[in-house]
């Protein structure tokens, strides 16, 4: 999944393992049930994210979607960063400041697109492995590899609505080193009315594709 706002980090083999284990024990197996209709199509949400970078370096953050437009606030002390994905191009600025912002191209993977396209892809790509309970609400589960082994992903979608609640993503550098994301995704609501100006660029802002220089 995109949801560039963090970097990657390249895991070790033991938090791979302990941090698999939580995925495991927050999912549950379903206990089946009636077949039940599909889901509404999703056209946009709100919410939380929880970047789990390691076991013990999380980040919360705000999250809008819609379209092929996502946007992510995250707010450490009095600082807040937002990332705005504009389908394959990430802008990330400081909210209030006029400082150059960062422009970065994501090219044409799955994080190319917007968490409401990349869910799309995902239904319609992905291999579904059945279903599972997590808290008492059953999810889909589905493993996408269409750019295996470059870009990986398992995800857990609502039953009823297509909203995400766990998005597990490995993605292999050029050096074949092999980067883990995972997302857990709180608090949201489908289909909710979002203005276009939440994906807006801030006025005299710049945006390089090179980081800022360091001030001395």
């Amino acid at each position: 999944m995109a949801m560039n706002t963090l970097p990657y980090r390249k895991p070790t083999p033991l938090k791979c393992a302990r941090i698999a284990a939580l995925v495991v024990a927050a999912a549950a197996p379903g206990r089946g049930g009636l077949q039940l209709p599909d889901p509404p199509k999703l056209e946009s949400l709100r919410g939380t994210v929880i970047y789990i970078m390691s076991e013990d370096m999380t980040f919360p953050a705000k999250i809008w979607a819609k379209g092929n437009a996502m946007r992510v606030d995250v707010t450490q002390g009095h600082q807040t960063t937002i990332s705005i994905q504009l389908g394959d191009t990430l802008y990330t600025y400081l909210q209030g400041s006029q400082e150059m912002g960062r422009k970065q191209y994501l090219g044409t993977g799955l994080g190319s697109l917007g968490l409401i396209k990349q869910i799309e892809e995902v239904k319609a790509k992905g291999k579904k492995q059945g279903v599972e309970q997590i808290e008492g609400l059953r999810y889909d589960k589905y493993e996408y590899d269409v750019n295996a082994p470059g870009e990986m992903a398992v995800v857990y979608l609502s039953v009823k609505t297509s909203l995400p609640r766990l998005w597990v993503s490995t993605i292999q550098t050029a050096d074949k080193d092999t980067s883990l994301m995972q997302m857990f995704f709180r608090d949201l609501k489908a289909n909710v009315p979002i203005p276009d100006s939440m994906f807006k660029l801030p006025a005299g802002v710049t945006f390089s594709e090179k980081p800022p220089a360091k001030k001395p």
